[in-house]
């Protein structure tokens, strides 16, 4: 992410090749920039372009949740079963919501 003075100003990118091999520079400007690589990479990526982070903010909320996948198979024929109905997580813990510090981080 390019920035000046606080403000985005682009992208300077690296794409890579439909033969996995060729690089390619991407370079766009432009006055907002979006940053949409999910909660892990959007943090690591601000930092990694040099963003000031004055405050300490970038990435400082992120909570990681633990979750199992489930899978099944469900016969065609028989009563129905309706598995797109309900709530995909049924149960909370708040034991260890405070973290380690008790400062709710981490």
């Amino acid at each position: 992410v390019l920035h000046r003075g606080g403000r985005t100003e682009g992208v300077d990118a690296r794409v890579v090749g439909a033969d996995g091999a060729s690089e390619y520079r991407l370079l766009v400007r432009a006055p907002i920039v979006v940053v949409s690589c999910g909660s892990i990479n959007s943090p690591a990526l601000l930092m990694r372009s040099g963003l000031p982070n004055r405050n300490k903010l970038i990435g400082r909320n992120l909570r990681l949740h633990p979750v199992a996948g489930v899978a099944g198979l469900m016969p065609d024929e028989g009563p129905d079963t309706n598995r797109w109905r309900g709530a995909p997580m049924t149960t909370v813990s708040n034991q260890v919501v405070g973290g380690p510090q008790n400062d709710h981080y981490g």
